[in-house]
This record gives C-alpha cells, sequence and structure tokens, in this order.
C-alpha cells in the first residue's frame, strides 16, 4: 500500500479500531491487518490516542504534524536554507556535498521552534537546486533489547574519531545511555581516553542522577592503554588497569558490570547508534563555527547536541522523546535509581587506587618520591589518587593520610 494511512482510509475509522485495540477488544494483528499497517505504525498511533486521552478531535494521524506548513516557509528560515547549503556546496572543506539533512532540521527546530521533517528539507534543497539526489548511507545495524525502567541499565563507551576536523587530529567521546529511556546522561570529549577519564565521567553521572543497577560495557577497547599525565609527572599501569578500575569503582558504590559478548560488537548497539548521531553532527558543527579546542567542542556537545537530542529528538524505536520517556518512567515508578549512600566517599570510591607496601623507614613510595605513613611498618596499605588534586592513604577502609598534589 503505497498511500499513507490518513490519505488510505477515514480518520474516523483509524480511530475506531485503534481505540479498540487499546481497549483491547482486538488483537494486534487484527488491528494491522484492518489498518493496512505495521506493528510500529499501530504503537504510534496507540500512542497518539493515549495523548488525546481517546477523543477523536485530539487524535493526531500525522506523524509530522507541522509538515502541513512546509510549503509555506517565512523568509528567514528560507534565508537559513540557503545559508546552509551555500556552505554544504561551496565553502565546507571537510563536509562538502555530505549532506545531513536531519541537522539542519534539528537546527531549524533550534532557532526558529519550527519542526520540519528531513524529507522536507531535502525535498526543498532538490527544488533549489543545491541537491541532486544520491544514495543514501547504509546505516549500522543495532539490536533492540528493553530494560523495565531508568537505570536498570547504562551503555557506557567511548568512540574515537576526528570530531575538531580544524585540528587533523583523533580524540575521544566518552558517553553514557539510559538504555530504557535512550536518555544521554552524560558525555565528554577528552584528549584520550584512560581509566581517570571514565570514571570522571561516572562519577559526574552518579551524582546527577543517583546510582544505576547495571554500567554495560565492551571489554575488548573499553580500555585499550590506560594513562594519567600531568606537568608534573607520567604515570603509566599495565593493559587490564582500567578494567580494574573501572569495576572496582562501581562496586564500591553497589553498581554492577556487565560486559558485550566476544567478537559482537553490535551488542552494544544502542551506545553505538548513539556515535553514529554525534558524529553527523558534531564534526560539522565544530567545522562551521572554526573550533579548536575541546572546550569549545565540549560546549556544542553538551549545550547544543545532547540537549537537543534528549528534549527535542524523537527516537526512532520508541518514537518518544527521550527526556519524556525517563521522566514518565520515573512517574510511574519504574525507576531503578537510587541514591548515594551517606557512607559513600566519592572521592575515595571515583579514584585511581594502587595497593603499596610500608617500608621499615614508615614511608611509601608513590609519584616517584616518598611520603610519610609513620605506622603500618611492613604492611599493605591503598593509594587513592585523585589526579592533580590529592592522595589518601587508606588502612582497612579507614583513611590514615592526605596529601595534596
Amino acid at each position: 500500500m503505497g498511500k499513507q494511512l490518513h490519505k488510505r482510509l477515514p480518520k474516523e475509522y483509524v480511530f475506531g479500531i485503534v481505540e479498540r485495540f487499546c481497549e483491547g477488544h482486538i488483537g494486534e494483528d487484527a488491528a494491522t491487518e484492518a489498518l493496512g499497517i505495521k506493528h510500529t505504525q499501530l504503537y504510534r498511533l496507540r500512542k497518539a490516542w493515549l495523548k488525546g486521552k481517546g477523543e477523536i478531535e485530539r487524535f493526531n494521524l500525522y506523524k509530522y504534524p507541522q509538515e502541513n506548513n512546509r510549503h509555506h516557509l517565512s523568509n528567514e528560515i528560507e534565508q537559513f536554507l540557503h545559508q546552509e547549503f551555500t556552505y554544504i556546496n561551496k565553502e565546507s572543506k571537510y563536509f562538502r556535498k555530505k549532506y545531513n539533512f536531519e541537522l539542519i532540521s534539528e537546527r531549524l527546530d533550534q532557532q526558529f521552534r519550527v519542526k520540519l521533517h528531513r524529507n522536507t528539507v531535502r525535498r526543498w534543497a532538490m527544488k533549489k537546486g543545491y541537491y541532486s539526489g544520491e544514495h543514501k548511507q547504509t546505516r549500522k545495524t543495532y539490536i533492540r533489547f528493553e530494560m523495565s525502567g531508568p537505570g536498570e541499565l547504562y551503555q557506557h563507551d567511548s568512540s574515537n574519531h576526528v570530531w575538531l576536523p580544524l585540528t587533523g587530529r583523533h580524540h575521544d567521546l566518552i558517553a553514557t545511555k539510559d538504555d530504557y529511556s535512550r536518555m544521554v546522561v552524560d558525555g565528554l570529549l577528552v584528549e584520550q581516553e584512560t581509566s581517570w577519564k571514565h570514571l570522571l565521567v561516572a562519577r559526574e553521572t552518579i551524582e546527577k542522577y543517583g546510582l544505576p543497577l547495571v554500567y554495560y560495557v565492551d571489554q575488548h577497547s573499553f580500555f585499550r592503554y590506560c594513562e594519567h599525565e600531568s606537568v608534573h609527572y607520567k604515570f603509566k599501569k599495565h593493559k587490564d588497569d582500567g578494567i580494574t578500575q573501572f569495576r572496582r569503582a562501581l562496586e564500591e558504590v553497589g553498581i554492577g558490570l556487565k560486559y558485550a559478548p566476544k567478537g559482537e560488537g553490535e551488542a552494544k548497539g544502542k551506545i553505538e547508534k548513539q556515535f553514529d548521531y554525534f558524529q553527523r553532527r558534531i564534526p560539522i558543527l565544530c567545522e562551521k563555527y572554526k573550533v579548536t579546542n575541546l572546550t569549545e567542542a565540549n560546549r556544542i556537545l553538551r549545550e547544543e547536541v545532547i540537549p537537543y537530542y534528549n528534549e527535542r529528538h524523537v527516537h526512532e524505536e520508541t518514537h518518544e522523546i527521550p527526556l519524556e520517556r525517563w521522566k514518565i518512567g520515573l512517574e510511574e515508578g519504574k525507576s531503578k535509581l537510587r541514591p548515594v549512600p551517606s557512607v559513600v566517599d566519592l572521592d575515595i570510591a571515583f579514584s585511581l587506587q594502587y595497593p603499596r607496601r610500608v617500608k621499615r623507614d614508615g614511608t611509601i613510595r608513590f609519584l616517584n618520591r616518598s611520603w610519610k605513613v609513620g605506622k603500618y611498618i611492613g604492611e599493605m596499605v591503598t593509594v587513592c589518587f585523585v589526579p592533580n588534586q590529592k592522595f589518601m592513604i587508606l588502612k582497612n577502609g579507614e583513611k590514615i593520610w592526605e596529601y595534596r598534589v
């Protein structure tokens, strides 16, 4: 059936079928057969019926209601589109004639609060001669598994990419995504991923939202090489140290850690798809605004790209805006998030921890120098290192010394 639903069937008929389905009088197969649609569209209509509170006047058949205004664009919007496509076709160095209609649609929404579907933008570009029609890029495959509420599982990973094209260098983007709502709960661009950078992002997320049940990570490349470096010293550990530090930190605050199956990168589908979303936006914006430093790139990531995705973007699987799905999950009591216990010291939990033996003179060796402990001669203590700030010395979980560095 080539025609759209609202062109094939009367609204009253569609409303009646959807109403009977929502009230449990007919099943999914009967409803989809009666309307000639797929299950995904049926559940979108169910959402529209629920949103309209079962009233036909408030029942919206259109997925993109503002599309009716696509032929009546204001002069401001027309001018904006001309500028965008002129830049893409003539000025962009790294993304010339690489069209991202969805990004342009999002920028229209950000600046004018007008939501045009990407196909409307594409048709406009074709009509004005900016775009002749090209084969779409093949999208990445990703799995679909569902959690029961916010905070049940966070997907966490990093992506090495040329995020700032004008630098000509690769940087790492660390991001965490709630599996249930698809909301990005944190993201940070860094020079190079390290165990410490991952701990920083995890702690920031936990302080903002609370403790999830589980983190889901890639066991192969999650920490390829771990190193901390400052103007004072260079501190390296063995290959598995990052995994050990991250797992230990999560366990200390009561969070589980689950690894993706070996050899199955697609098992991290939702976060991989998220990086694809970021790669189609951040480099383009960084080039356009001539961004060459991580501070400004992180402003684009954290103040523009992530907020838009969370607050305005309709997810293609859930057909919901991530932040709204998150909030509804909380309101319906589905949240698995827990408060951080008052007895937990996050400085200690999210530090880099290393064992040291107290020498005969009552000192330990750390950061290429000796530090006084004063007791526990010959016994093991734990150094809890917060780079560029301090480190604490623990014995049996009790803090016995603290030094600034």
